[in-house]
């Protein structure tokens, strides 16, 4: 059952450190769409954009965001420069526990009339699925989701890094995925992922996602990219970002 405390890590004021570049990659995140609830949208367009800060004019994932669903994920990641790059990850957003899906193999992902197949729909035997829940009973601080096979499966957690400020708690100033669940990632687990948002009032989705490299199973980077990115999307439909 998800709980809060009245006294937590994550709400009190941490020193900002820009992780090492030689442990950690650095992605650039980039809006490129903002009304994803438009009916006539351009369907081709991707919403956002995650370049490598080495090369900022290239994107390497291109992201698809929907507000109007028909039965589609509410997220896709796409490994490329545009959305007809293949898919490596869909995020679907619930009222409380929300899902991400990965292909099980990177290039048998099922479509059907260029529909992605989601859960409980046509190819999910092709797919592993996997929860991203809210920790906390009251705020969107704490999210948390478990991945891996096995002995080499282990728990995640997301969580804000910087005080809330003003704002109810919908500014995402910082946020870190660390190893272990809540109690261990509040009391130091591993960092293997942070974002750290762009300077400004309207930034929205830009700022830059640092990701630990060397993550073993090639679809880690999937996971920390598609998990972020529908925390990010929740933020920003309760008004934050």
């Amino acid at each position: 059952m998800a709980t809060d405390t009245k006294i937590s890590n994550v709400d009190k004021p941490q020193t900002s450190e820009i992780p090492d570049p030689k442990i950690f990659t650095e992605y650039l995140s980039e809006m490129k769409s903002r009304n994803h609830f438009s009916r006539n949208k351009d369907k081709t367009k991707a919403s956002q954009h995650f370049t490598l800060a080495s090369a900022p004019d290239v994107p390497v994932y291109a992201i698809k965001v929907r507000g109007i669903t028909h039965g589609l994920p509410h997220i896709e990641l796409h490994s490329g420069q545009d959305l007809n790059a293949p898919i490596t990850a869909v995020g679907r957003i619930c009222l409380r526990n929300h899902g991400f899906g990965l292909p099980i193999r990177l290039d048998e992902l099922i479509r059907e009339n260029a529909h992605v197949a989601t859960k409980d729909g046509i190819g999910e035997e092709l797919m592993t699925w996997e929860n991203l829940n809210r920790v906390t009973r009251w705020s969107e601080k704490v999210y948390g989701f478990e991945w891996g096979v096995g002995s080499e499966r282990k728990s995640y957690t997301w969580l804000r890094t910087k005080p809330m400020g003003m704002r109810n708690g919908l500014d995402m100033k910082e946020l870190e995925l660390r190893v272990g669940g809540r109690e261990e990632a509040e009391n130091g687990g591993e960092c293997v992922a942070k974002w750290v948002k762009g300077k400004g009032f309207k930034t929205l989705k830009k700022g830059s996602l640092f990701v630990k490299k060397g993550g073993g199973d090639e679809r880690w980077e999937s996971v920390v990219m598609i998990t972020f990115l529908m925390i990010l999307e929740i933020f920003v439909r309760k008004g934050g970002g």
